[in-house]
């Protein structure tokens, strides 16, 4: 199996996590192809640990928000200012989870609305991420 030479950010050596996901498996090819390239896709987008401690503790990973919720997303778009009569860029405020995808780095799909110079008001959809998003608490 591929060495990976690199250390991850729980202080687990990313050859150890391979070694660890293969013992899991056949000894194939396949197998030893299909470990590497998880392991190595993680190491990139330095998401390896919380895969790993997934796996350690058969749990997975949780939600934060769940489908029909509204948030206040501060992803940012570039959208057409009617006032300005130019495009800037601006967050892209209210939104609705309308998926989630827990293993994306952009968790939630979500749908909005913004303004268009050709259409006026637009409805769109955009992944983002946990971070970018403040849920609405209704009273």
């Amino acid at each position: 199996m591929k060495k990976f030479n690199k250390e991850v950010r729980v202080s687990v050596d990313a050859d150890q996590i391979g070694q660890y996901l293969l013992s899991l498996t056949n000894q194939s090819a396949n197998a030893e192809a299909f470990i590497e390239a998880v392991v190595g896709y993680g190491i990139h987008k330095d998401t390896i640990g919380g895969i790993f401690m997934s796996a350690l503790t058969a749990n997975s990973p949780e939600t934060k928000f769940v489908i029909g919720d509204e948030c206040i997303s501060t992803e940012r778009l570039y959208v057409y200012n009617p006032v300005t009569e130019q495009s800037e860029y601006q967050d892209m405020g209210l939104c609705k989870i309308i998926n989630v995808n827990v293993y994306a780095e952009d968790q939630y799909e979500v749908e909005y609305t913004r303004m268009t110079k050709a259409n006026g008001m637009q409805r769109n959809t955009e992944w983002v991420n946990a971070n970018k998003l403040t849920l609405i608490v209704n009273f």
